[in-house]
């Protein structure tokens, strides 16, 4: 988590960013757990050819993630 909210903001994040994204990843990991559906609609580019070898349910929560950090504020106008 560290390490993405760098890559998108050039900086660390505080205590309280950390929790929130945490947070955000387990209720994600929660809501997606069972929902093959939703998972394919967030992660898949073509639900007509998935991968094989990926758990889209481990892999959507961490979308979820990415697309929040990629449109906070500070990663779209980081100078």
């Amino acid at each position: 988590m560290t390490y993405a909210f760098r890559l998108c903001a050039s900086r660390e994040p505080d205590q309280f960013e950390m929790q929130k994204l945490m947070e955000l990843l387990d209720d994600q990991k929660k809501y997606f757990d069972g929902r093959t559906s939703a998972a394919v609609y967030v992660t898949a580019t073509d639900p007509n050819r998935m991968p094989e070898d990926i758990d889209l349910h481990k892999v959507a929560p961490w979308t979820m993630v990415a697309r929040v950090l990629l449109n906070m504020d500070e990663t779209i106008t980081k100078e």
